[in-house]
């Protein structure tokens, strides 16, 4: 199976496939597929798996639908994976051998896979980033054939109870999405989203009752690829529409200033969006919606550049308040250059002139999110054992 994936990422003319056979040959081979690859936390740390599963876990496609990868962990009900040898070659041809059209134009999925940048990952190193497309190709073949071997070997039946539970709670997630915001959400002034698909955005232009109370605020540059796009709903009744002027690409330049020349963001186009817009009352605000890396590296960075941008603004004569809606990934303790602890952010926005919407010493036992997931995903350094979903969980 190596040989003939070897040959297929050689013939995309990717940079580090012989890299990438030394690195398999020398640290993947041989290893238990539980203890040795779905239970190593650094394959999950540094994204090996998950990054190209993001690209190509479910692909919308430019005339509606979707298209799924061969993998137990989505809706995939194109072919037989009742075995590894029956799975392969639908996996071989969705990403080297198919032409799709997709939203880029014609072409095959293997050329949507993306490099894993160390400036937001830095457990990856200078060798794993530079070979990271042929690396991360090898990582989520090695994890969905585990995947179909392991379910194969525990109950030969199990396509058929994945396809019941696609039925109950996959099919219809964007639209039950769209309904809980035209309902429960249809009387706010701004709401703020991350991690959002394009797709989406068409959705919400295409609900009449979103589209009625709500003008969308967008990143300039889209992640087409990842569906990991911050928003703002903006109610059209609060506010004055037409006086919205997007800041996003201001954000990005001063991140770049502040980071000093040649060096990497730790955040992608899409993760950031951020305008001024004037309340019919007069005021103005300037929104922001962002979503941060699971450690919460990033977030403290891009606080400081959209500060920075909000003082900027507000010499050029704009009054405007700065109101902050975020994915800030922050934890109970926070571990240096690992994860951002809640209490030294709450210090950093202090120091900013800023504060949580819980005062400015929010109390880390009031816990939003546990991050512990099961192994039938690629963030294998978020799995947890059912006992474990809380002491791991954060």
């Amino acid at each position: 199976m190596f040989s003939e994936l070897k040959a297929a990422m050689a013939a995309q003319g990717w940079a580090g496939v012989e890299d990438t056979e030394t690195m398999f040959l020398e640290e993947f081979k041989d290893r238990r597929i539980i203890s040795g690859f779905l239970k190593d936390k650094d394959i999950g740390s540094k994204r090996l798996a998950s990054m190209p599963d993001r690209y190509t876990n479910t692909i919308a496609l430019p005339g509606g639908g979707a298209l799924c990868r061969p993998t137990p962990i989505n809706a995939f009900t194109e072919g037989d994976m009742g075995s590894v040898a029956a799975w392969w070659p639908l996996y071989v041809d969705f990403f080297f051998n198919n032409e799709y059209e997709l939203k880029g134009g014609a072409g095959k999925v293997c050329s949507l896979l993306q490099p894993i940048k160390r400036a937001k990952y830095p457990a990856v190193t200078e060798l794993e980033e530079r070979i990271s497309i042929p690396l991360s190709c090898l990582c989520i073949a090695i994890f969905d054939a585990i995947l179909v071997h392991l379910l194969h070997s525990i109950t030969p039946e199990w396509q058929d109870l994945r396809q019941s539970i696609c039925a109950a709670l996959g099919s219809r997630k964007q639209a039950t999405t769209l309904e809980i915001l035209a309902g429960a959400y249809a009387g706010c002034d701004v709401v703020f989203l991350q991690e959002c698909s394009a797709d989406f955005i068409a959705g919400v232009e295409s609900n009449a009752a979103l589209a009625g109370k709500f003008v969308i605020v967008a990143p300039p540059d889209l992640d087409t690829k990842r569906g990991q796009n911050s928003l703002m709903l903006v109610s059209k009744e609060a506010f004055d529409v037409a006086s919205v002027q997007n800041h996003t690409a201001r954000i990005f330049a001063k991140m770049r200033e502040q980071a000093g020349e040649g060096a990497s963001l730790p955040v992608m186009n899409g993760d950031i969006v951020a305008a001024t817009v004037t309340l019919t009352e007069g005021a103005t605000l300037f929104l922001a919606s962002f979503h941060g890396d699971t450690n919460g590296l990033a977030t403290k960075p891009v606080v400081q550049a959209v500060n920075a941008v909000v003082d900027e603004v507000k010499a050029e004569g704009t009054d405007a308040k700065l109101v902050f809606g975020m994915d800030a990934n922050t934890h109970t303790k926070g571990k240096p250059g690992k994860t951002l602890g809640l209490a030294e952010f709450a210090e950093d926005l202090a120091g900013l002139g800023l504060e949580t919407c819980w005062g400015p010493e929010p109390d880390s036992t009031k816990l939003t999110t546990f991050h512990a997931r099961t192994y039938l995903q690629p963030q294998l350094n978020k799995a947890a054992r059912r006992d474990e979903v809380q002491a791991k969980g954060d």
